[in-house]
């Protein structure tokens, strides 16, 4: 089992986490990042991102027939929801790597780790097989879907804001 030792532990990879990470690199502190899930957090996996690209979508449609001018009528031509995701997926991808990945690669004074993070002290946690120590945490873990045990839930069909974002198909309406 390795040990590895640092200024600061960082547990999370959205965007308060790589703030975070980006300063305490500026000031020389040796930093390691825990992240479990995909690095960008909420807002670029499963938040403001893909929620905007899609309503924009919703709203292109929409406008094309139904807008205030009379001497504009527009028809929709096309409205292939494969396609719409797919290019979610590829902005969400595409922004991951540049404003997440690359940014992590040119901090020289972090270090990522891929995994779950559990404190096994108040200085130390386990990633995997490594223990990691430092003096000083910022938890920065966000939050995510939990669905309340609600009498009948599990006998029908619904989605989570996660499901709603990387539904592959509309539901019937």
């Amino acid at each position: 089992m390795a040990s590895q030792e640092f200024d600061l532990i960082i547990l999370g990879g959205g965007s308060a986490a790589f703030a975070s990470a980006i300063k305490a690199s500026d000031l020389g502190a040796k930093t390691a990042m825990i992240e479990r899930g995909a690095i960008g957090g909420t807002c670029v996996n499963r938040g403001c991102v893909p929620s905007k690209h899609l309503l924009t979508a919703g709203e292109l449609i929409y406008y094309s027939q139904n807008n205030e001018f009379d001497g504009i009528k527009l028809r929709k031509q096309r409205f292939d929801f494969k396609a719409i995701m797919k290019m979610k997926r590829n902005l969400v991808r595409d922004l991951r790597k540049r404003k997440y990945a690359d940014v992590l690669k040119a901090l020289p004074n972090v270090n990522h780790f891929k995994g779950s993070a559990n404190f096994v002290s108040d200085k130390e946690v386990r990633v995997g097989k490594d223990i990691l120590k430092a003096d000083k945490f910022i938890i920065a873990t966000g939050s995510s879907p939990h669905i309340i045990p609600i009498k009948g839930i599990e006998e029908i069909d619904y989605l989570t804001s996660d499901d709603a974002l990387d539904h592959h198909k509309p539901s019937p309406s």
